[in-house]
């Protein structure tokens, strides 16, 4: 069996870059009146004058936009430039002539806390193909969840916790093969039972060479169907691995009938939105009761050193990470990656949600709608349980992150009161650069044996 990469974000992405191609535009100026020069082979980028692309709420960001043809800056051609704040509020638009200035710039400021994105495009309407685009914040370590907590919250989540202790046995740890995963450890499938008649699944890996107990680490996948295998990507000779999926799918079946069950899961309405906006119903509810069960079921377990519990995920695995550490308070170190799940409330606030963008996505013309989806909402943010954080924490963000807005990550990093500290990735989308990626994972190991340290030391192409 082998890991089925997640749709949206892996930890295995490269960086965005945001210099790209803009054929579709070439072909617009190709049909323009003869008085304008064919562009041939264009690009555009889009930079801020400061290169960590960090303001001061009263400070004016300089965005400089260039176009070659050629390999040269363009002579002509017009250009639409958009800039705007959060949740997609227009600040400015302008067009541009290429044969009156190339490079050329354009600025914006804001006298709150969040960020400016701006974009270039080939013609006038976001239906267009978007050429680039560069995002500048400001003030961000100020950035506050855009709605409280709900009053509840506590009470709400320990009244799950204390149903699903009360299952007798809820985890069944089965031996597989030796041909799956990587040599020189053994595998095993784990089925959790969870409140409601509920399943999640999960493979630990233990290393085979040497008997424990063993360090471990936790992770979580991107959205997408999850593992049918266990995850062989950061592993070390003296270190466990368990890797959990959140879907009700036993992960050990064939691998077509496996995705045959995930098709239908989502045949009528994607996973992360079913069940709401009823908080007893929602999909991630059971999910994450599962895998903070399996979590529980591994820190008990023998071969688990009792000290080294490490977290890695990014995008829905790094939504997740804050909330089992948030209900946990298990684990020695999380590593989070442009994570999901943060700031549902952000639209309330006149920012772009994190993904799922619940409110958006389900009550986009529905006020009353709206209204009750946010209320659910509250009780899966990873912001409130990032306010619960104990162990140190590294984050990632891309500041043209549109999955996971940066002014989300920041929510909930600013939320995190425990040591922490976040990488940032100014020209990054939804993705973790192999600097960040790499980066975390020695960071991750730095307690362990430095002698096993290069066993998977680095990552790239």
């Amino acid at each position: 069996m082998k890991k089925i990469s997640p749709a949206g974000i892996s930890l295995c992405t490269a960086i965005c870059l945001c210099v790209t191609s803009i054929s579709s535009w070439a072909a617009d100026q190709a049909a323009s009146p003869p008085a304008q020069k064919r562009l041939v082979s264009p690009t555009v980028s889009v930079v801020t004058d400061r290169s960590s692309a960090l303001y001061t709420c009263g400070d004016k960001a300089i965005f400089t936009v260039a176009v070659t043809s050629g390999g040269k800056l363009a002579d002509a051609g017009i250009c639409t430039v958009k800039l705007t704040e959060g949740a997609g509020t227009l600040i400015k638009e302008v067009k541009h002539d290429l044969a009156e200035k190339n490079p050329f710039t354009i600025e914006a400021g804001l006298d709150k806390p969040g960020f400016v994105r701006c974009v270039f495009l080939g013609a006038t309407s976001y239906s267009d193909e978007l050429i680039a685009r560069a995002s500048a914040g400001f003030d961000v370590e100020k950035i506050r969840q855009g709605m409280p907590e709900p009053p509840d919250f506590n009470q709400y989540w320990a009244q799950l916790l204390k149903r699903q202790a009360a299952i007798p046995n809820p985890v069944t740890c089965e031996p597989l093969p030796d041909t799956v995963g990587k040599p020189g450890y053994k595998y095993f499938k784990l089925s959790v039972k969870t409140i409601d008649e509920g399943m999640v699944y999960a493979f630990l890996g233990v290393p085979a060479s040497k008997p424990g107990p063993f360090p471990a680490l936790v992770l979580i996948c991107g959205a997408g169907s999850g593992y049918d295998g266990p995850d062989t990507t950061f592993i070390r000779p003296d270190m466990m691995t368990l890797a959990i999926n959140i879907h009700p799918i036993d992960p050990g079946l064939p691998q077509a009938e496996f995705q045959k069950r995930y098709k239908e899961l989502i045949a009528q309405k994607d996973y992360w939105l079913q069940g709401a906006p009823d908080r007893d119903k929602y999909y991630f509810r059971n999910a994450i009761l599962g895998a903070n069960a399996a979590v529980e079921w591994l820190v008990a377990n023998p071969q688990f050193n009792q000290k080294d519990l490490f977290y890695l995920g990014a995008s829905q695995g790094g939504g997740f990470g804050l909330i089992l550490e948030g209900l946990s308070q298990k684990f020695s170190t999380i590593a989070i990656s442009v994570p999901a799940l943060c700031d549902h409330g952000g639209i309330a606030a006149g920012r772009a949600s994190g993904w799922p963008q619940l409110a958006k996505s389900l009550a986009p013309n529905d006020e009353g709608l709206q209204k009750q989806v946010l209320e659910m909402a509250g009780y899966y943010d990873a912001v409130n349980f990032a306010k619960r954080i104990k162990c140190p924490a590294i984050f990632t963000v891309g500041f043209n992150d549109s999955t996971c807005s940066p002014s989300s990550v920041y929510a909930a990093y600013n939320a995190v009161k425990s040591t922490k500290s976040i990488m940032t990735a100014p020209l990054a989308d939804h993705a973790v650069p192999w600097a960040h990626l790499n980066g975390i994972w020695q960071w991750t190991q730095n307690s362990l044996d430095d002698k096993n340290r290069n066993y998977r030391a680095y990552f790239d192409w």
